[in-house]
């Protein structure tokens, strides 16, 4: 960048000229020069910086709860969704809560270079899902699906995932906004499949008497 003088000197580089009547002069400054891409690029991740996105994570085999302890205890949000189940030991029966997706929980954060390699270095964590080009975000239409139904008292199973058919939407009860593709078991009874389409997975949930539209 050139160099300014003061009074009449020759002002060497690009210049503009403000009036500061407050100061009794007028004083040159030199023009800010363009920013380059790259710090255009920073400032853009910067601003983005909050922005929040869900992803799922693989753990090792019975290591749900584990990786979920280890995340949130480094502030990092986890959301690990169980259903009730009849533990299958012989000696007693009792329902037991065991994940929802065996193998699989969820994080909600801004994936950035610090925050991605401390969730790969969480002991029990296998790998974030994604495909070549890293890991992907999974729609937030479907978490909050799975958190809507989780809170209900309405019983809940994993279920084959399901791509096919009719998608809707739950437009009146406490699973209104849930969205996700209607199962026909029986002529009276009705299911609401929801599926994470980059886990391959699915949850149903009974939906009988609740108000639903085709998603278009």
């Amino acid at each position: 960048m050139g160099s300014v003088r003061s009074g009449d000197d020759h002002i060497e580089g690009p210049e503009e000229l403000f009036d500061c009547p407050s100061l009794g002069k007028r004083l040159n400054f030199i023009k800010f020069l363009p920013i380059h891409s790259e710090e255009k690029k920073d400032r853009m991740n910067s601003t983005n910086s909050n922005h929040l996105l869900w992803y799922c994570v693989h753990t090792r085999s019975r290591h749900e709860d584990v990786v979920y302890q280890r995340l949130s205890a480094k502030n990092i949000h986890a959301f690990l969704p169980k259903m009730e189940v009849w533990s299958t030991r012989k000696d007693r029966r009792k329902k037991i809560q065991k994940a929802l997706f065996s193998g699989y929980l969820f994080v909600h954060e801004n994936l950035n270079p610090h925050t991605h390699l401390e969730i790969l270095k969480t002991p029990g964590l296998a790998k974030i899902l994604g495909n070549e080009n890293g890991p992907q975000p999974v729609p937030d239409i479907q978490i909050e699906s799975i958190q809507k139904i989780m809170s209900g008292k309405n019983a809940v199973s994993a279920f084959p995932y399901l791509k096919e058919g009719q998608r809707i939407r739950v437009v009146d009860g406490p699973l209104k906004g849930c969205e996700g593709f209607l199962l026909k078991k029986q002529a009276e009874k009705e299911k609401l499949i929801i599926s994470v389409d980059l886990l391959k997975r699915s949850v149903s949930i009974e939906i009988e008497g609740a108000s639903i539209e085709a998603v278009i």
